[in-house]
């Protein structure tokens, strides 16, 4: 029977069990092939079961059969599909007809001008996740804190998980270690939780570190919350990404800046909530920001990592004919090179050109955005965007759940108390 969530500590069960039988199949597959049939198991009888792909998205890279083989969570968000279809049907809700003709739209549009070709499995892998999100939004009303709750748990666990990779029985095989060189030597090792890395997991870090910090606003200061935000600060900076550190420090200046404009920062909870963060994160944070600086020094580093030269060549690529622009190269397209794009921007216009990511961006618009939101809800939004300047996310696996858990934290800012009459 499917049914939406009413028993927190059900769903958490079923989350432990996954995990549990996940971490025992990395040394034996047959576990890995029952932590699957429990993933099946929630997506036919749950229509909210965003929380478990908010949850289980930390783990895409490892929850596979073996290391070579495709991620089992593909398959998710399409048995969602079979199920929220079959929850539609009985109960006569269907998406809207303005999300469904963009959606048309952009597939047919995809099928035409995407290049796709012999790719039709990635093709299917990349559009299904958004048929999922928009029939999920449309469908039903989700609890839009347990969203945000799930996913920073997973991206917790996920990071924690790898700090320990040596202990669990399977898993040192199916690891990909980043480093840090200087001059030729290794001195650092970079974390990239469960991902395998460092730039996506870092990515992962800073949505949930601003959705709970700038909830801060609004919510009742708990210990909890701040044991998340503490954790968060110290996995996200062992990553020792450029992009996160600067994301993180324009959090903290949007933090900050909001905070004043609504005299909050003045208010002594909220200023030793605040402050408490920032000096349990400086106390536990000292090596990693020494290690981060020396990426700094020596005459092979700039604060680009050549991306600079790569974006150059990706803008001739964009204008070298005015149907590339127009159209794009295809959607799974790279460069000479054979390099991704390493910018959100660019990726849109070289594969899917000007008409394709206009459309793409009417359909976010349709879905995601459709409503008059607040000054403060757009920081994880900014943060995103952001840090789209040095990563691809357009083919990313999860770049849906990136943007339902932005979502989530944008309606719940909309729906607070606090902030019916706040014109922030």
């Amino acid at each position: 029977m499917i049914k939406p969530i009413k028993n927190d500590n059900l769903y958490i069960i079923e989350c432990v069990i996954f995990v549990l039988s996940m971490f025992l199949g990395f040394g034996n597959r047959y576990f890995m092939v029952v932590a699957f049939i429990i993933a099946i198991y929630v997506m036919l009888t749950r229509i909210d079961s965003i929380y478990f792909l908010a949850f289980t998205s930390s783990f895409t890279q490892v929850f596979k059969i073996d290391s070579s083989s495709i991620t089992l969570f593909s398959f998710l968000p399409l048995i969602g599909i079979i199920t929220l279809v079959f929850y539609g049907v009985r109960n006569n809700k269907y998406i809207k007809t303005k999300n469904f003709l963009l959606l048309f739209s952009f597939f047919l549009y995809l099928i035409i001008f995407g290049n796709i070709n012999s790719s039709y499995i990635s093709f299917f892998q990349f559009i299904i996740p958004f048929i999922y999100s928009f029939l999920l939004l449309s469908m039903i009303d989700i609890n839009y804190e347990k969203v945000i709750f799930f996913f920073s748990v997973g991206v917790i666990l996920s990071g924690l998980t790898s700090f320990f990779y040596s202990y669990i029985p399977g898993l040192e095989e199916r690891m990909i270690l980043s480093i840090v060189k200087e001059n030729g030597i290794i001195f650092a090792d970079r974390l990239s939780g469960l991902k395998m890395n460092p730039n996506h997991y870092s990515l992962d870090v800073n949505i949930a570190l601003s959705c709970l910090l700038i909830s801060l606003y609004w919510t009742t200061h708990k210990l909890r919350d701040l044991a998340y935000i503490s954790i968060l600060l110290f996995l996200g900076f062992s990553t020792l990404s450029r992009s996160f550190y600067a994301a993180t420090f324009l959090t903290v200046v949007l933090f900050i800046f909001v905070a004043i404009l609504k005299k909050s920062f003045f208010n002594w909870k909220f200023f030793f909530s605040f402050t408490t963060v920032m000096i349990i994160g400086g106390m536990f944070l000292k090596d990693q920001i020494s290690t981060f600086l020396t990426r700094f020094n020596g005459a092979d580093n700039d604060f680009t990592n050549g991306r600079t030269d790569l974006f150059a060549e990706y803008v001739r690529d964009i204008f070298s004919d005015a149907y590339y622009f127009l159209f794009g190269h295809g959607l799974f397209a790279m460069s000479a090179k054979d390099l991704g794009t390493h910018n959100f921007f660019l990726e849109l216009l070289f594969t899917i050109g000007f008409f394709g990511t206009i459309i793409f961006l009417f359909l976010l618009r349709s879905t995601f955005f459709s409503f008059k939101y607040k000054l403060i809800s757009y920081i994880p939004l900014i943060i995103f965007l952001f840090r789209g300047m040095a990563i691809n996310l357009f083919l990313k696996d999860t770049l849906y759940i990136l943007l339902i858990v932005i979502y989530s934290f944008m309606i719940d800012s909309l729906q607070n108390r606090n902030l019916i009459k706040d014109k922030l």
